[in-house]
């Protein structure tokens, strides 16, 4: 059997909707306010970001060089002991 929907009812379904359109129409121009503070704050903060960016790229580039110039001398030093190690070799073998 088909259910009738009566007025209050009808009222009651859209009541929820009604209030927040209200709240919306009494509250629309603070909120449009907090949207705008909201995107000035993550402006300034992408702007401050990218003003220490270069010192942050420059902190980086320098770690990586101390990595590279401390590799380097561990490939010598890597180098010295395998040319050691086969004197070490040849020495054993002719004793």
């Amino acid at each position: 059997m088909a259910t009738r929907h009566t007025p209050s009812q009808s009222l009651t379904s859209k009541g929820p909707a009604l209030f927040g359109l209200a709240l919306l129409m009494l509250f629309g121009d603070l909120l449009q306010e907090t949207a705008v503070q909201s995107s000035h704050l993550l402006c300034t903060i992408a702007g401050e970001l990218l003003k220490i960016l270069p010192s942050v790229i420059l902190v980086i580039c320098h770690a990586l060089e101390t990595y590279v110039l401390d590799y380097e001398r561990l490939f010598v030093c890597f180098q010295m002991f395998a040319s050691f190690w086969t004197l070490l070799r040849f020495l054993v073998g002719a004793a």
